[in-house]
């Protein structure tokens, strides 16, 4: 692993700028891997330039949000993946507490709740994947067994799957039971339906 490596980091809004930063070695709780593709926003110049009104990371940060990526170091906690591993990343960190409504972040974009605990969890965990390499939480790494001859553009499209499979798995969908989707041709409403379906569902509407 290289001492340094490139990043885009945004230092104001309009100030995007192609960094050389120190590479981290993995907290205890955290995974070190290589970007092979990182998710894009349609709306992500928007967030750049402050005409969205997001609750960004402290700046400078590194944007971006879901991505594929290779293990290259993993933290001392850390035991569902390992290096040389293919993974997914996802954005979507929520504090490790019992409250109902836990402090979440969406890594690299936001913070979804606007409370000192979400900050500090962001402050923490506030750099995305525009980078050669990024340091993530190991509870929004997944392993990608078996796909290693899949290209990583065709992989990312799993990004897709992420927000209905949570909002499936909040409504507690089980095997054979029937779902609606209002809006089935949308991006998440379209990933919905596959999701359903790949979930058991046994009528979607």
């Amino acid at each position: 692993m290289t001492s340094t490596h490139k990043a885009w980091r945004l230092h104001a809004y309009n100030d995007l700028r192609f960094d050389d930063v120190a590479t981290p070695k993995p907290a205890p709780d955290g995974v070190v891997v290589r970007i092979e593709a990182g998710m894009v926003l349609s709306y992500t110049n928007r967030l750049l330039s402050g005409a969205l009104p997001y609750s960004l990371p402290p700046m400078p940060f590194v944007p971006g949000t879901n991505a594929i990526a290779r293990v290259i170091a993993t933290g001392e906690n850390v035991t569902h993946v390992r290096e040389g591993d293919r993974v997914f990343l996802s954005p979507h960190l929520r504090g490790d507490v019992p409250d109902r409504d836990p402090p979440q972040i969406l890594i690299g974009l936001t913070a979804t709740v606007t409370t000192p605990e979400a900050f500090a969890l962001q402050a923490r965990w506030r750099d995305g994947v525009f980078a050669e390499i990024a340091h993530w939480p190991a509870a929004c790494v997944t392993q990608l067994a078996n796909l290693d001859d899949k290209p990583a553009a065709e992989l990312i499209g799993l990004a897709k799957l992420i927000v209905p499979f949570g909002g499936l798995q909040r409504a507690g969908l089980r095997g054979g039971q029937t779902i609606i989707v209002n809006g089935a041709t949308g991006y998440f409403g379209s990933g919905g339906v596959m999701l359903a379906v790949a979930m058991g569902a046994g009528r979607v509407v």
